[in-house]
């Protein structure tokens, strides 16, 4: 391995085993508004994926440690490219759909919009300044109960969330069950997703499949059941994709819902399990 690739190793290392380097801070997010279109101009053309990914790898070996972390917090909140450590130690990067600069841009677009709103929002009055000009108690209340509406809706959001994150995350009933089966009974008819709906509610499912460009239609309800058709789910590649986009969803999550000081435990337990490997390595 040349001091280049080992050098690129250490700052994916560096990442991966803490959180905060995946945070998106208001660096992160003064970053997509300055610096984020000047750096997908560097590798987002092309005419195929693997193109992409490689022009991309290019572009990433050269950056600093703290660039680096805001490209790859972009390339994997939109699964875009995954740049990860793999199971042989090193540094790969691959994408869970066929890239084209479009996407990409079409990518930068949605975060430069959303870190734009973000930053709208934290610049508004806090609520003691925006009272300041109401000139009567009347006013005053109206104003303050229209912040409690506000504020439950927020809270209904971060209820959704949750329940979302653990739909995901429940390997007993939640989606990763319900692709099973339907890995069970595939025919080639159709990929149908079935599941009870006193327990799986469908915004999940359309959450999820929006997320990954996966059409999905109803196609039956009833007291008990429901069932719903993966549209353009026909091929076993078109299956393998999809489970490649749950297990990458799954890994956001996990990711995210994990302590510092858990990443840390887990990286003294992969540094002690392997020792004898890391020591060949370093004598590479």
């Amino acid at each position: 391995m040349s001091n280049d690739n080992e050098t690129f190793y250490m700052k994916m290392f560096t990442i991966e085993t803490n959180e905060s380097w995946l945070k998106e801070t208001e660096g992160y997010h003064q970053f997509v508004r300055t610096k984020l279109e000047g750096a997908i101009s560097k590798f987002a053309y092309g005419s195929y994926s693997m193109q992409i990914i490689k022009q991309c790898w290019g572009f990433l070996e050269g950056l600093d440690l703290r660039t680096l972390s805001y490209v790859v917090i972009f390339l994997k909140k939109y699964n875009l490219i995954d740049v990860y450590i793999d199971k042989n130690y090193d540094v790969n990067c691959v994408s869970g759909q066929e890239l084209t600069p479009e996407i990409i841009w079409d990518a930068y677009k949605k975060e430069l919009a959303y870190v734009n709103e973000k930053t709208d929002k934290i610049t508004k009055p806090s609520i003691f300044e925006r009272l300041n000009g109401f000139e009567t108690i009347e006013e005053r209340q109206a104003h303050i109960k229209e912040l409690s509406q506000n504020y439950q809706e927020s809270l209904r959001e971060t209820q959704y969330e949750n329940a979302y994150n653990k739909f995901i995350m429940d390997r007993e009933n939640g989606l990763y069950r319900i692709l099973e089966h339907a890995l069970i009974d595939f025919d080639f008819r159709g990929f149908v997703l079935t599941y009870n709906n006193w327990h799986i509610s469908y915004s999940f499912i359309k959450e999820f499949c929006d997320k990954y460009g996966i059409e999905v239609n109803m196609i039956e309800r009833n007291d008990k059941i429901n069932k719903d058709l993966l549209v353009n789910i026909t091929t076993i590649e078109d299956i393998r994709y999809l489970f490649q986009c749950f297990f990458g969803e799954l890994q956001k999550i996990e990711h995210y819902s994990k302590r510092q000081d858990q990443l840390w435990e887990e990286n003294k337990s992969f540094v002690s399990n392997n020792k004898e490997w890391l020591e060949k390595r370093k004598g590479r």
